[in-house]
């Protein structure tokens, strides 16, 4: 699936009626609306197009059915699955700012002393703010203004302003 990124992934059934719970990823979450097609991979590894029927809000996640899936039978397949979309719908629904996870994958975290802290290998999105997977040891950084000084993409780095102790190190300060 070149240049397709991950915007959903479908976590569980809803009634009888052949709806399922939706979890986008925030990027993704702007490009649901009846009507919209998305590439879908099955656990199985199959692969196939989607297009959505029917779509609403249920607390933090969609509720959607999708066109020839219309009961409960017809969706199991689906249960676990990952919708795709092209990277350029999801580009055009960005601020100028913004970056989408898979920018961010690969930078390296530079702290205000220029000494490498590590490479983000992923980003994960918990309701407070995305955090920023870091190194091997996958430490966590929050991606929000208070630590991130700048985001360079064309030297493919985040300048950062951590708080003592936030990677588990105990160099804290001694008075």
């Amino acid at each position: 699936m070149p240049d397709l990124l991950p915007v959903a992934r479908i976590v569980g059934f809803f009634g009888l009626h052949g709806e399922l719970k939706l979890d986008p990823t925030p990027a993704g979450e702007p490009l649901f609306a009846v009507g919209a097609t998305f590439q879908v991979r099955v656990n199985d590894g199959t692969e196939s197009v989607v297009e959505v029927a029917s779509l609403r809000r249920h607390q933090r996640r969609y509720l959607v059915s999708f066109v020839d899936y219309q009961d409960r039978t017809s969706v199991e397949s689906l249960l676990g699955a990952t919708l795709y979309a092209e990277r350029k719908r999801l580009e055009a629904n960005l601020e100028p700012d913004e970056l989408l996870d898979v920018e961010l994958i690969g930078m390296q975290l530079v702290d205000r002393q220029g000494t490498l802290l590590g490479p983000v290998v992923a980003v994960e999105h918990y309701p407070a703010s995305p955090m920023l997977v870091v190194g091997a040891e996958r430490r966590l950084v929050p991606f929000v203004k208070a630590f991130i000084d700048e985001v360079n993409r064309h030297t493919r780095t985040l300048h950062v302003d951590l708080p003592i102790g936030l990677l588990g190190d105990d160099t804290a300060e001694s008075e």
